[in-house]
């Protein structure tokens, strides 16, 4: 499980409730948060946004997953 998924269930939000806020389908949050999928820089600002993280705590600067 990533951080981002473990910082999710924390803050006691489903992936849909989160998905609906960063204005994603829910699969795509799904496969973002198994590193199955690089967000692109839209959806990782909507992310940051909507989690109140920063980017480089959650996200590969590399490659771009979430780590």
């Amino acid at each position: 499980m990533t951080e981002l998924a473990i910082l999710r269930i924390r803050q006691g939000v489903t992936q849909k409730e989160m998905a609906g806020k960063i204005g994603i389908h829910v699969a795509t949050l799904s496969i973002i948060e198994r590193k199955r999928y690089v967000a692109n820089p839209e959806q990782r600002a909507r992310i940051v946004k909507a989690y109140g993280i920063n980017e480089a705590e959650f996200f590969d600067r590399e490659t771009g997953l979430a780590k």
